[in-house]
């Protein structure tokens, strides 16, 4: 079997209610004066929605470094670069929740990925997205903080 690059994504639209239980003769404060907490798939999607895909891979790391599955995060902060991908096959990328390497300071700051000029994606800490390419392309893609350092995990494939 030749190597390849398996990925999937799934989104779920949560609606999100609550409703107060009360009783006509009870005890001010007793427990039939409770509100509860509700949550459902949303009635109009009624249903998870998602993908999946899969696609041959030499799987030559183009750009991003890791070792022993400890990336070397690139530090975006205004129109970084997050490395030259030359004829990949696919490109990862995650806001790691963190302003360095170390992962020792935690920022709740926003990443926005551009593609060329076009604004595809607005991280917050712990989002990731998977940019698959059917066809082998080099796409420029750059990363901007609202503000501050971001260390962005990355890794295109080959």
């Amino acid at each position: 079997m030749a190597d390849h690059i398996k990925y999937a994504v799934s989104m779920d639209v949560v609606d999100e209610y609550s409703t107060t239980n009360t009783a006509s003769s009870d005890i001010t404060g007793d427990i039939a004066n409770v509100t509860i907490n509700y949550s459902r798939i949303h009635p109009s999607i009624n249903r998870t929605l998602g993908g999946s895909g899969k696609y041959n891979a030499s799987i030559g790391v183009g750009v991003g470094g890791w070792s022993s599955g400890d990336p070397a995060h690139v530090i975006a902060s205004t129109a970084t670069s997050l490395g030259t991908f030359t004829s990949v096959k696919g490109v990862f990328i995650k806001h790691s929740g963190y302003t360095d390497d170390a992962k020792t300071t935690v920022t709740s700051e926003t990443l926005t990925i551009i593609m060329g000029a076009v604004t595809i994606a607005v991280l917050g800490s712990g989002g990731a997205i998977v940019l698959p390419f059917e066809i082998a392309t080099t796409p420029v893609i750059t990363a901007t903080s609202s503000s501050g350092n971001i260390a962005v995990e990355v890794m295109g494939t080959t």
